[in-house]
C-alpha cells in the first residue's frame, strides 16, 4: 500500500504517547512521518497558548521550554517580491507527502486536495497535478521512500519552496507588504496590541484570546527580569 493510501485511510500505528513530541530535520521530510505517527503539526495558536500558560505558571523550566526555543509551525509564510501571505494551519504544509528527486532537481510533493483547499476556488489550473511519484521522508530517524499519487510538485532548494507569481496570487490570504511586518527593530507592546485588540498584521492570524494576554504577560515578564522596560 502506498504512503498516500496509508495516510488517507488513517492506517497508522496506535500507541500511547506524550501530548507533544519534538522532531528534528527538514519540514518536508518530517511531515509524512509525523502523520504516520498519529500526530499533527502544531500551529501558532497551540504553541503560543502553551507559552502563555507557561508564563502564567511562573515555572522557570516550563517558561524556558516554551519561551526560549524556536518551533516550526503549521502556519505558512509565502513570499513574493515585497509581498507576504500568511496562512494559519496551512494545508500547503500539513499536506506535504515528502521530497521528490527529479532530473531537474528537488521538489516537495503536496497532496493535490490539500493544495486545492489552500487556494482560491477555480485556481487549481496554476498547479500541475502528478499522478504518481516516489517521495522520500523521514521516520524513526531513517530516510524512507514510498509511492505517492495525485500530488503537486513545487521546486525545493532545501531551505524553501518556490511559487510562480500566479500560484502566489492563488493562495488564500491577504497580501501584506514586508515593511508592514518587519520593523528592523524589537517590537514594543503597542506595536502588537492596542486598546485590547491585535493590530500587528502577522499576529492577527492567531486567536486574539491568546495573543492579547500573551503580549501582556510577555512584557510583564520582560520587565520583571529587566529584559526590557518598554511598554
Amino acid at each position: 500500500m502506498s504512503l498516500t493510501d496509508k495516510l488517507n485511510k488513517g492506517q497508522v500505528e496506535v500507541v500511547q504517547f506524550t501530548p507533544y513530541q519534538d522532531y528534528t530535520g527538514s519540514i518536508p521530510e518530517n511531515i509524512p512521518g509525523i502523520k504516520l505517527d498519529g500526530r499533527r503539526v502544531s500551529g501558532g495558536n497551540i504553541v503560543l497558548k502553551e507559552r502563555l500558560d507557561a508564563l502564567k505558571s511562573k515555572d522557570k523550566d516550563r517558561i524556558a521550554g516554551w519561551g526560549e526555543n524556536y518551533f516550526d509551525l503549521a502556519d505558512a509564510c509565502v513570499c513574493f517580491e515585497d509581498l507576504v501571505k500568511l496562512q494559519p494551519d496551512s494545508p500547503l504544509l500539513t499536506g506535504i507527502m515528502g521530497v521528490v528527486k527529479t532530473q531537474d532537481g528537488l521538489y516537495v510533493a503536496i497532496d493535490a486536495k490539500a493544495v486545492e483547499s489552500a487556494i482560491a476556488q477555480g485556481k487549481m489550473k496554476y498547479f500541475k497535478v502528478s499522478g504518481s511519484e516516489t517521495a522520500s521522508y523521514r521516520r524513526d530517524g531513517k530516510i524512507q521512500q514510498a509511492s505517492v499519487s495525485d500530488v503537486v510538485l513545487l521546486p525545493y532548494n532545501r531551505h524553501s519552496v518556490s511559487f510562480t507569481p500566479d500560484q502566489f496570487k492563488a493562495i488564500n490570504g491577504s497580501e501584506i507588504k514586508r515593511a508592514d511586518i518587519l520593523y528592523n527593530k524589537d517590537m514594543r507592546k503597542k506595536d502588537i496590541v492596542k486598546d485590547g485588540k491585535v493590530i500587528h498584521p502577522a499576529w492577527k492570524i492567531f486567536s486574539p484570546e491568546v495573543i492579547v494576554p500573551l503580549v501582556n504577560e510577555t512584557f510583564k515578564y520582560s520587565k520583571e527580569y529587566n529584559y526590557d522596560t518598554t511598554y
